[in-house]
């Protein structure tokens, strides 16, 4: 009768992203019974989080987890299979400090006016791997953040390596304000801050993800939270056969994504008055396993290279008009191809592609091995008629603007997925790695002429070491892959949102929203940063 959310230790973490991972497990709780009180805040540490879910001890972790591919597959601790949802916050890692000593770790330099340089580090993973990456583990010290920020005040280091939402809620800020510190202009690395479920729980994962996706587009739609209608009364906002469930009380009776980022996080709210980069993907984590089994000698993938090719599937989904030379279509061919390439050592020929105009989404279509151009939302909408029917991989195309019930909302619009039978986890894992791999390449500057830079993956065993290489020596990064697709399209589709979001980027000081991506800014005032044009705004909508 209760939800139980693992979510980060106060005394650990910060306070302000703890409320907000304690509203994002209040609105799960009033989808599912229509009363957001009705859950229990587990904090969790590093040592045992994934054992504590693996055990049921937790239904969902909340608790700042960044999605990894190599997590995904087998997370390191416990050698599990973990699903990650789509991000809930997208999380950027800086330095901050004396300004000196910031400059001198955004260059990377130890020598001369920078050889007093000490490093304090928030220990995650992720943070672990970038820093000793870039600096000897002499320069490095390693704690929770609480800790870390202690030795910056008392000087034991002069650098502070940090996700900005821990920053922008500690005692820090204040100095922060006042100059005293300095964050570095440019953020060094971005992190997918994901809810995270068991691998096999596909219906609650779809729960999960669904009501993320719908708090989001209540924010679309211009839905707030009216605690009157908490719980909705509505026999038309139940679904069938889920009585009582109704993703549209997740936002009358908590809040939708805008009003539950800013009650916890911040007001302030920019636009770029235009497009905004929006295909997004997880860092891979480590690539490295001495003992992962090659995938390519069980399940799916075993019957799909004794076949000699594979069956792809392209849907022509009507919504939008799509025909065979349309600039999606072509995106999803082309991804289907690079499945191909990894599967088959390079062979993009090794496919076999039916186009289709129908799509249903109570069962996938086992005549198939992958489905390309399907959507999440399609599936798990506004009910949860369909939960668990199928997975999906990462979204490599966005669609313009978002339809519901015959009204089309400005903003971003539904994505172009993989979708699978749930039972065929390595073509899930492909497909996922694939994706991942035109977006790492665009964010390092690999074009298809220096594929070889790509990175080896051990994670599926022998049989698939080098399929990035292949992938993008086949289609190139992310920016090549459209650029083809949109000489080749119709032209009646503009690239609109589909550009990467860079891993190194203008950083700003404190969390703030995005509007252009809901496509219901509020007022704001024009003000000229670094050259762009940024319109700003403070207090909630």
């Amino acid at each position: 009768g209760i939800v139980r959310c693992g979510v980060e230790n106060e005394a650990a973490g910060e306070v302000r992203f703890c409320r907000y991972t304690a509203d994002l497990c209040r609105r799960l709780a009033a989808a599912i019974f229509g009363d957001p009180s009705r859950i229990q805040l587990v904090p969790i540490d590093d040592n045992d989080r994934y054992g504590r879910l693996s055990n049921r001890e937790v239904d969902v972790m909340l608790a700042g987890d960044s999605f990894t591919v190599e997590k995904l597959v087998r997370e390191p601790k416990t050698g599990s299979r973990i699903a990650f949802g789509g991000a809930y916050y997208g999380a950027a890692v800086v330095y901050a400090g004396l300004p000196t000593y910031v400059q001198c770790a955004n260059n990377q330099k130890r020598h001369e006016e920078c050889a007093d340089l000490s490093i304090c580090a928030v220990e995650t993973p992720e943070i672990s791997t970038l820093i000793t990456s870039f600096f000897p583990a002499s320069f490095v010290t390693f704690g929770l953040f609480p800790a870390m920020e202690a030795s910056l005040r008392s000087g034991a280091c002069n650098v502070i390596v940090s996700d900005t939402y821990r920053l922008s809620g500690s005692s820090l800020q204040s100095d922060i304000d006042s100059g005293k510190y300095v964050i570095s202009d440019y953020h060094i690395s971005r992190n997918l801050i994901s809810g995270v479920v068991r691998f096999e729980d596909s219906e609650w994962y779809d729960i999960v993800e669904g009501t993320r996706m719908a708090s989001i587009r209540s924010s679309q739609m211009g839905i707030y939270q009216d605690v009157s209608k908490c719980p909705a009364n509505s026999s038309s906002a139940d679904t069938p056969g889920h009585s009582g469930f109704s993703f549209y009380n997740a936002t009358m009776c908590v809040g939708n994504s805008i009003e539950t980022f800013q009650r916890s996080l911040g007001d302030t709210v920019l636009s770029w008055g235009a497009y905004l980069p929006a295909i997004d993907a997880p860092n891979f984590g480590s690539l490295e396993c001495d003992d992962c089994a090659n995938v390519l000698e069980w399940g799916k993938l075993r019957t799909v290279g004794d076949r000699g090719h594979l069956k792809c599937a392209v849907y022509l989904d009507p919504a939008y008009n799509l025909t065979q030379s349309s600039l999606a279509t072509l995106m999803n061919v082309k991804f289907c191809e690079l499945m191909a390439v990894a599967i088959f050592q390079g062979n993009a020929e090794a496919i076999n592609i039916t186009y289709i105009s129908e799509m249903d989404y109570s069962a996938f279509p086992r005549e198939f091995d992958v489905v390309a151009g399907a959507n999440f939302e399609s599936k798990v909408g506004w009910d949860i008629t369909n939960a668990g029917s199928m997975a999906f991989g990462m979204p490599y195309f966005m669609n313009d603007k978002y339809m519901h019930d015959g009204t089309v909302y400005d903003g971003i619009g539904k994505g172009m997925q993989h979708a699978f039978d749930n039972e065929d986890m390595s073509l899930i894992f492909l497909s996922l790695a694939v994706v991942v791999a035109t977006v790492y390449a665009q964010r390092q500057g690999i074009t298809r002429a220096t594929s070889s830079n790509m990175p080896q993956i051990h994670l599926f065993g022998e049989g698939l070491t080098f399929m990035l290489q292949d992938a993008v020596a086949y289609g190139g990064n992310y920016d090549e892959i459209l650029a083809e697709a949109l000489a080749s399209s119709d032209n009646a589709t503009a690239v609109g949102w589909n550009a990467v979001i860079p891993n190194y980027f203008v950083s700003p000081k404190s969390p703030v929203l995005y509007c252009d991506y809901t496509g219901n800014c509020p007022p704001c005032t024009w003000v000229e940063v670094d050259g762009n044009y940024i319109c700003y705004s403070v207090g909630p909508f």
